[in-house]
Parts: C-alpha cells; structure tokens; sequence
C-alpha cells in the first residue's frame, strides 16, 4: 500500500467531509462523542483552526489599515499640492524654460515652512515626555512637616 504525502492540513479536511454535503460528521470509529479522549483531540484541532483564523483576520486588518494610511496620505498629498497650485509630478518645474515658475518656489517655501514647524512641534513634545520620564525616575521627596503654629486670637 502506497504512503500518502504529508498533508498539514489534513486535519481541516478530512473531519469535516461530510459538513459540507450536509451528512454531519462521519460517522463510526473516527469520531465518538462520549470519548473524553476523543473530544479533547477534536477540541484541539478546533482550537488550531481558531488560532489560524484569528491570525489571518489579524493579518486581514492590519493590511486593511495600512492601505488606508496610505490613501489618506496620498490624498493629502494631492490637496496639499493642489491647494498649493503646484503642477503634476513629472511636470517642467520651469514655466518658460528659463525661469523657475514662481508657483512652485512659494509651494516648496510652505512645504519647507511646514516641515520646520512640525520638527519643531515634535521636539517639544520629545522634551515633554523625556521631563515626564524623568519626574517619573526620581524618587520623590517627603516635604519636612511643619510644625503646627499656635493661632491667637486677636
């Protein structure tokens, strides 16, 4: 009798058959629902399979949002250069051939001006967090109690 290939996914398969034609699971001696040992093997496989689903769905949602940042971002892009009246990519940058066209000089002027305030943005926010981590890192101090003074009444 010839050996049948390794099939890893045969457990997906094979037990399930008869799901598909509507005849249940199979019956006889490859499936007893009163076998502990049985159920536990079957539980199992089920727990494989919901491993393996979950993984994919997974995989399917972070593709999902990741083709979405980047139409968003491509989008913006396209509105920025719109609202900015830059040409197309690919465009001459030079209106008469000899001159930069001044258009594109006041969009790459924003563009540059936009990347400095959001550097700017982003260290203040790394000063922030490094001061918090650090406010964090040290152990506090108890304030010395005062001694309570004596009111009078005057």
């Amino acid at each position: 009798m010839e050996k049948q290939p390794f099939n890893p996914f045969e457990f997906l398969t094979t037990p399930w058959a008869g799901l598909a034609s509507g005849q249940g699971l199979p019956p006889g001696g490859s499936f007893n629902p009163t076998d502990v040992q049985d159920l536990d093997r079957r539980i199992q496989e089920l727990k494989a399979v919901e491993q393996w689903l979950s993984l994919n769905l997974n995989l399917l949602k972070t593709t999902i949002q990741t083709m979405e940042v980047q139409r968003g971002t491509i989008a913006a892009i396209q509105s920025f250069t719109a609202s900015m009246g830059q040409p197309p990519a690919g465009a001459n940058p030079k209106a008469d051939g000899g001159t930069p066209d001044p258009v594109a000089a006041s969009a790459a002027a924003a563009a540059g001006q936009w990347w400095e305030t959001m550097q700017g943005q982003f260290g203040q926010m790394m000063q922030a967090a490094q001061a918090s981590a650090e406010s964090f890192a040290k152990p506090t101090e108890k304030p010395a109690k005062k001694p309570a003074s004596k009111k009078s009444v005057g």
